[in-house]
């Protein structure tokens, strides 16, 4: 029979679970689990006395996939980078790229009004949600899509098809509400900003974000320009304080994807 392996969908999943994050996502059902860095194994170590969490043949950890992109070939990742860079037309040597889990209750319009008068580019990158499962979210992306192009001269609309990695390969700072991105981000030394009110709606009624991350600044809709210009103005310290965390949470850099595979060969 041929082999069933486990991964993540994103590296923040089930953090309101955590650390048991497999009580409600079990894993014994697979042959191989595949887990991202330290981080998530020392978290599935906590856990790891339980069954469910216990794939058949073991679990690994083998870096995060997404990551090869950028450190397999970095000459060929930052070229890449350089052309979307021109692409956009951006005016600034600064950037901020807002990233939602969701788009709902106009956190996008909250993100240009906060920020559209500070001297950096603005980049709105949403996800490329599946219209069939969730029509309403497309619906609203496409309607502030229309609203904020050519909005105001440093505010830009990403193409939600194009890989997020080249995308904060741009960027000084990522702004939020929960979304794993801002984990990602970690992989250029990128702080994270989450907005603590804004709303998630995956649950009614709506709930606050749950960000369980000690690197990530956390601020309020009416605070946001004062963190992300303070930011700005420290953001040296600011990168120079994450430079651990990218060890704590991935490994296998440029070579996740092939160590997978030799796992599943051998």
């Amino acid at each position: 029979a041929p082999l069933s392996v486990i991964m993540l969908h994103d590296i923040a999943q089930g953090h309101l679970n955590w650390p048991d994050f497999w009580r409600s996502e079990r894993w014994d059902k697979y042959d191989i689990g595949i887990l991202p860095g330290p981080s998530w194994t020392k978290r599935w170590q906590q856990c790891s006395w339980k069954p469910y969490c216990n794939p058949r043949l073991g679990v690994y950890e083998a870096g995060w996939p997404k990551a090869d992109v950028i450190f397999r070939n970095r000459d060929l990742f930052r070229s890449e980078a350089t052309k979307l860079r021109a692409q956009l037309g951006l005016k600034y040597e600064r950037t901020v790229i807002y990233t939602p889990s969701w788009e709902n209750h106009g956190k996008q319009i909250d993100f240009v009004e906060k920020l559209k008068d500070l001297p950096v580019n603005l980049i709105v990158k949403q996800a490329a949600w599946s219209k069939k499962g969730f029509p309403q979210i497309v619906k609203e992306i496409n309607r502030l899509a229309v609203l904020h192009t050519n909005y105001a001269e440093n505010v830009y609309v990403g193409d939600p098809e194009i890989n997020i990695m080249y995308y904060l390969g741009l960027a000084d700072i990522v702004v939020s509400d929960e979304s794993s991105i801002m984990l990602e981000a970690l992989l250029f030394n990128i702080p994270g900003v989450a907005v603590m009110d804004w709303l998630i709606p995956d649950t009614n009624p709506p709930r606050h974000p749950g960000v369980p991350f000690d690197f990530v600044y956390k601020t309020t809709r009416h605070k946001l320009h004062e963190t992300v210009t303070g930011l700005l103005q420290g953001l040296e310290g600011a990168r120079a304080r994450l430079e651990n965390y990218r060890q704590s949470h991935f490994s296998c850099l440029g070579r996740s994807s092939t160590t997978i595979m030799d796992i599943l060969d051998h």
